[in-house]
């Protein structure tokens, strides 16, 4: 789930998924979901074919993950952390992306991203679900405040304001944690909007790429297409907001 709420029935049962929430839906269940009166949500859908599943356990080396994925009643339903989200989703994105210029690449970053997401979530010692990065609170939270458009907007400038210490500080502590800068940070929370709201909306690109803070159309259009193999326009044309990703 990207964003929003939504009731999920299963199995004769019911799950109201928000913002963050991560759920494994196996072939044999029985669901639908159902819209929550006055809320919106946003997700991304990922069709897993069974034969990819088995070439996951033979890579692996083991079935434990298939175990612990088709033993409960309910499929599980893990909580991933904002940083998380905004990163799983633009792996997605991408894989999504390549489906047009290279689909056999696609295919196979797709099955990288399996195995990523079942040996995190399913191969855990305590298969809790639960997120034990040691990634600072206060850094989680900051990542958190930087969707808000006006934020997103000003970027650098309202990232240091909010960060509870030095600009310094902050450089050091996203580079340690996450990998990367404060401004490829931000570039990257744009690039990730900029692409929902391509799918999404009908709106101008050159308004949507002001609207994010970008100055330049021509640097928006580099970034874009270094990101997702494509230009904006492209991808308006082939993406969707909630698209089937074969694997």
């Amino acid at each position: 789930m990207l964003n929003g709420k939504i009731n999920h029935h299963i199995n004769s049962a019911l799950q109201t998924l928000s913002t963050g929430d991560l759920v494994f839906i196996r072939p044999s269940d029985h669901h639908y979901f159902a819209p929550l009166k006055d809320e919106k949500c946003e997700l991304i859908n990922l069709a897993v074919k069974l034969d990819s599943l088995i070439d996951v356990s033979r890579y692996l080396g083991n079935d434990q993950f298939l175990e612990n994925f088709t033993g409960s009643v309910i499929p599980v339903v893990f909580k991933m952390q904002n940083y998380q989200i905004d990163e799983t989703a633009n792996e997605l994105l991408s894989i999504n992306s390549y489906q047009i210029t290279n689909p056999l690449l696609s295919r196979i970053k797709a099955k990288v991203f399996l195995v990523n997401i079942f040996t995190k979530y399913f191969l855990s010692d305590d298969f809790s679900g639960e997120n034990n990065s040691s990634v600072p609170q206060w850094l989680k939270s900051l990542c958190g405040k930087l969707k808000d458009p006006e934020n997103l907007r000003t970027g650098i400038e309202a990232m240091s304001a909010l960060a509870p210490c030095t600009h310094e500080h902050l450089c050091k502590v996203c580079k340690k944690y996450l990998k990367k800068t404060p401004s490829e940070l931000i570039l990257g929370y744009r690039l990730e909007t900029a692409a929902r709201k391509l799918s999404g909306t009908q709106d101008k690109i050159f308004t949507i790429a002001s609207e994010l803070g970008f100055k330049s159309i021509s640097y928006f259009h580099k970034e874009f297409k270094n990101t997702y193999s494509m230009s904006p326009a492209a991808y308006r044309k082939h993406s969707k907001v909630c698209g089937l990703i074969p694997v």
